[in-house]
């Protein structure tokens, strides 16, 4: 990348100096014999570089010469952000991981943008299968927690999801982000709270502490949850050790919003199913609610709704969990 930039401050000054203005002067539109509306008119024609960079990059940067001071920065521009898709294009069109490439790239981590390191990250967890093994993971770990204070909520929430796709990371990681998480200011939306859960189940890290704060943070938000949302979180719950049997009271508060649904006959198949799904396969509930479901549905099923239909199926057989209605059981 550096001889790349080098090769562009070149060339500008080459093809400037004959013009008898420097390159520094060009990035800082001094010297230049552009006017302010000529400036607004080059940067409506941005949009060229962009076409010209998607359809073949090579020749933007063999006619540097070419572009006008506002392409030149927006060049540049895609240059820092590159390495993310280079790394994309290379997982995809190959299937596998370029050592020489992951090399060089390993050593330039540490000068990128927090925000480029995200993607990468990203880029890596979506390609988990084929970076599976890869070293940069070490690296990558070792760079977000000397920058754990500079990720934002999405960040955060983007970086701990990606390593545990990809089920990379240490336990001393996933602890310390914990604890970013726990003692950030900030408050967090209901997905990026969301994508914590699900990590740190995925991973079977986290402590008791972890577990209860994002609870609490759950049911403060709980307007912005749906039924269907509140059984997925439980089933995330479940699936930690760390996690209090009880979800640290989640559990209670989705049973009583479901109870609330089905009083009022407005809990839907779809919602209904996927409650089963998630909290029946692991026993989650009181018998009484359980029962009090199993009713409410045998009243509601819908026959064609075969996805809904194996989801309840795989939840009721399940050997943790008793059948409470035996007509559910006739009719599935």
């Amino acid at each position: 990348m550096e001889d790349f930039l080098f090769l562009i401050i070149g060339r500008l000054r080459f093809y400037l100096c004959k013009d008898n203005y420097s390159a520094v002067d060009c990035f800082q539109n001094k010297g230049t014999r552009e006017t302010p509306q000529s400036l607004k008119r080059i940067g409506s024609r941005t949009s060229t570089l962009d076409k010209s960079w998607s359809n073949n990059p090579d020749i933007v940067m063999n006619n540097v010469h070419k572009l006008t001071e506002i392409e030149i920065m927006n060049l540049l521009q895609k240059v820092v952000t590159l390495p993310e898709k280079r790394l994309e294009k290379m997982l995809k069109t190959q299937k596998k991981e370029d050592p020489e490439f992951i090399r060089n790239l390993i050593e330039r981590l540490p000068h990128f943008l927090t925000a480029t390191l995200v993607q990468i990250v990203k880029v890596c967890g979506r390609h988990s299968q084929i970076m599976q093994k890869s070293e940069i993971w070490d690296y990558l770990e070792l760079e977000f927690l000397k920058r754990s204070d500079k990720l934002n909520n999405q960040h955060l929430a983007d970086v701990l999801f990606a390593f545990a796709c990809a089920g990379k990371g240490s336990e001393k990681f996933f602890n310390l982000m914990g604890d970013t998480i726990t003692n950030s200011p900030i408050e967090f939306e209901e997905n990026h709270l969301f994508k914590f859960l699900k990590s740190y189940a995925q991973m079977n890290y986290g402590s008791p502490l972890l577990y209860s704060h994002l609870s609490m943070k759950l049911q403060e938000l709980k307007d912005y949850l749906s039924i269907t949302r509140m059984a997925e979180i439980c089933g995330q719950f479940a699936k930690s050790t760390n996690s209090d049997l009880g979800g640290f009271g989640f559990y209670e508060f989705v049973e009583n919003a479901v109870k609330q649904e089905m009083q009022h006959n407005r809990l839907h198949f779809t919602e209904g199913s996927k409650v089963i799904e998630c909290l029946f396969r692991w026993n989650i509930g009181s018998s009484d609610f359980q029962e009090r479901l199993e009713e409410y549905l045998t009243k509601k099923i819908e026959h064609e709704r075969i996805p809904e239909l194996l989801s309840i199926s795989k939840a009721i057989y399940d050997p943790k969990y008793i059948i409470k209605h035996s007509q559910l059981n006739e009719d599935l």
